[in-house]
């Protein structure tokens, strides 16, 4: 998707299918009655990936506390674009560690298919 088009409703959206599909505690905040990211905010993102190819934050997983959300920068036809993406961060569970990171792929592609946000980054 392209970084200009990211919100902090889009972050909260990804979050919570960070949390159904790979576990782990995303920190979400509910205020009058909407949620919101306590650790990651749109601008933070955009601001940090200015300079970095890569934005993490360690919100854990079923399988280790250390698992990161990965936030990916890269460039097409001049446009910055940006990818999601698992990071484990745990030994020896390699098949579970290949099949959470899986399923949050496959589930965050939905989304952004749905939302019309996904990008070919060929």
């Amino acid at each position: 998707m392209y970084l200009k088009k990211l919100t902090d409703e889009l972050i909260v959206e990804i979050l919570q299918i960070y949390e159904k599909t790979v576990g782990g505690h995303t920190f979400l905040i509910k205020i009058e009655g909407k949620n919101y990211s306590f650790q990651l905010t749109a601008e933070e993102a955009k601001k940090e990936l200015k300079w970095l190819n890569v934005v993490e934050r360690r919100y854990g997983s079923k399988l280790s506390m250390h698992s990161k959300l990965l936030i990916f920068r890269e460039y097409v036809s001049r446009e910055t674009v940006i990818y999601f993406q698992l990071y484990p961060n745990v030994d020896g569970f390699e098949k579970e560690s290949d099949e959470l990171a899986r399923n949050f792929e496959v589930e965050i592609d939905r989304f952004l298919l749905d939302k019309k946000l996904a990008i070919s980054l060929k």
